[in-house]
């Protein structure tokens, strides 16, 4: 854990040195800059960290380790099309879908926003890489995002971005 929080503050500092600001972080923990617009998204978990920044458009970003204790959670925050799903991808499946929801929660400004009720993620067929498209409605704008994803041996890696 220690080691996780290390790597997360020196991928930070790199951005803060490459973009001349300072970082600070909201009410709910959300990083951002001080003085320059722009968005900030971070995650780390066990072994790697993954940290992202876009001059405009919201954007959130999520690493997870694949293992077997997202069966738990999975009825508590997907809803019935994420997760009617072949076994065969199942698992890969759960954690595209569950980092997706997790980097839409840090890409959306509200609060309060209940994973199997207000994100939504389009299934689709599965690829080593490649691009899905969710929704949030949680807000009135209610707007789409483009979810790049991309799986790993131990891992998997998603990024997303409000269409505009």
């Amino acid at each position: 854990r220690f080691c996780e929080r290390a790597a997360s503050r020196l991928s930070l500092n790199r951005i803060k040195e490459t973009l001349n600001d300072d970082i600070t972080y909201t009410a709910e923990g959300k990083p951002h800059l001080l003085r320059k617009s722009g968005h900030i998204s971070i995650s780390h978990t066990k072994e790697w960290v993954a940290v992202t920044y876009h001059p405009f458009l919201p954007i959130g970003i999520d690493i997870e380790r694949i293992g077997e204790k997202i069966e738990k959670v999975a009825p508590r925050v997907f809803n019935a099309p994420e997760l009617n799903i072949s076994s065969e991808n199942r698992e890969k499946w759960l954690h595209i879908c569950w980092s997706a929801k997790e980097a839409l929660f840090k890409a959306i400004p509200e609060t309060g926003i209940d994973f199997r009720e207000h994100l939504h993620i389009v299934p689709a067929l599965l690829t080593e890489e490649g691009y899905l498209s969710a929704w949030e409605t949680r807000t009135e704008a209610t707007k789409v995002y483009t979810v790049w994803y991309r799986i790993y041996d131990d891992f998997v890696l998603v990024c997303t971005v409000p269409l505009q």
